[in-house]
């Protein structure tokens, strides 16, 4: 949607708005958009353990035991701000 029918929603949206509540009149103070809109990359790290299937064989056979690992994460998050 382009920027001028994304301003023509709002309105219109603001105008049920005010007629739902009892008004007849809405007035605009601010007419700001985010086209000013800027990406914000945010990286967390952390550590976490999980384990792993450690399978060991010998002469009298096999065995099989969990092995906890200790493995670094990495999470990332894109956020929209509005920059004033």
């Amino acid at each position: 949607m382009l920027l001028a029918g994304v301003q023509d929603c709002a309105l219109m949206r603001a105008a049920r708005l005010a007629l739902e509540s009892g008004g007849d009149w809405l007035e605009i103070i601010n007419a700001d958009t985010d086209i000013g809109a800027k990406r914000r990359y945010n990286t967390e790290y952390g550590y976490d353990t999980q384990y792993v299937v450690q399978r060991s064989c010998g002469i009298s056979g096999c065995s099989n035991r969990l092995v906890p690992v200790t493995v670094h994460t990495e999470y990332k998050t894109v956020d929209m701000r509005t920059i004033f």
